[in-house]
C-alpha cells in the first residue's frame, strides 16, 4: 500500500510539473493594467483646443469702430463689438489668410444712424448689405466705386437715406476706365435719392442711370 501511495505522488508531481506557464507573467500583467487605465484616464480628460491666432486686421477694426460709433442698435440684443477679435463680429466676415475684413452684413438689426465714411477704409469688402435698417443722411461718395476695389454687392435698401446719388469724378472715372468694376448687384430701393449714379463712361456699366426724384425706387444694376 505504501508503494502505491508514492506512485500516486510521483505522479501527482508529475502532472502539475507539466502544466503549461501562463502566457503573462505577473510584471506583464501589471504593465497592460497600467496601460489601460492610462488610456481610460486621457479618455476622460476634455479635448484640447487650440486658440486660433488673432486675424482682425487693426485698420479694418477700427474703420469698424468708427462706423460703430455713428450708429445704435435698437433690436435685441443689442449689437456687441466690444472684443479684440472683429473678425468674430456679429455681421463681419473675413479672409482668414489676410485676416482683412470682406462682408459687412447686418440685415434687420433696427440700426439707426448714418454711414462712415471710415468703411471706405475696408479696402477688401466685397458684400456690403445694411438693409431694412433706419440709417438715414446721404451716402458717402466712397461708397462709389474706386475706394472700394473689391466690392462686389451694395445692399443699402429700406432705409432712410437721401440726396443726390454719389457720382465719380474724373479721376476715378479714369481709374475704373483701366480695369473692370467688380460690382454686381447694387440694390438703393426704398430710399428717396436723385441724381446719376454712374456717369456715360463709368467703367464697364450699362450707362448711366437717371433715376429722377423718385420715392421709392427698384433697381439693380448688373456689370460684366
Amino acid at each position: 500500500m505504501g508503494v502505491v501511495k508514492r506512485d500516486k505522488l510521483a505522479s501527482l508531481s508529475f502532472s502539475a510539473s507539466s502544466c503549461p506557464s501562463p502566457p503573462f507573467s505577473s510584471s506583464s500583467l501589471i504593465g497592460v493594467l497600467w496601460v489601460t487605465l492610462l488610456i481610460q484616464f486621457l479618455l476622460l480628460l476634455p479635448p484640447c483646443q487650440a486658440q486660433p491666432p488673432t486675424l482682425c486686421n487693426p485698420i479694418d477694426r477700427a474703420s469698424l469702430l468708427s462706423f460703430f460709433s455713428n450708429i445704435s442698435s435698437t433690436s435685441s440684443p443689442p449689437l456687441n463689438w466690444s472684443s479684440a477679435e472683429c473678425c468674430r463680429w456679429e455681421g463681419i466676415g473675413c479672409d482668414a489668410i489676410s485676416g482683412r475684413v470682406t462682408h459687412l452684413e447686418l440685415p434687420f438689426r433696427g440700426l439707426v444712424g448714418t454711414l462712415s465714411t471710415s468703411l471706405a477704409n475696408l479696402t477688401r469688402l466685397s458684400h456690403l448689405n445694411l438693409s431694412h435698417n433706419r440709417l438715414y443722411g446721404a451716402i458717402p461718395h466712397a461708397f462709389f466705386f474706386s475706394s472700394l476695389p473689391t466690392l462686389q454687392i451694395l445692399n443699402l435698401s429700406y432705409n432712410r437715406l437721401s440726396g443726390e446719388l454719389p457720382t465719380t469724378n474724373n479721376n476715378s472715372t479714369a481709374a475704373l476706365a483701366t480695369r473692370p468694376l467688380p460690382i454686381q448687384i447694387v440694390d438703393l430701393s426704398s430710399n428717396t435719392f436723385h441724381g446719376e449714379l454712374l456717369p456715360e463712361d463709368g467703367g464697364g456699366a450699362d450707362g448711366d442711370i437717371d433715376i429722377g426724384d423718385k420715392k421709392k425706387l427698384w433697381f439693380f444694376i448688373y456689370f460684366k
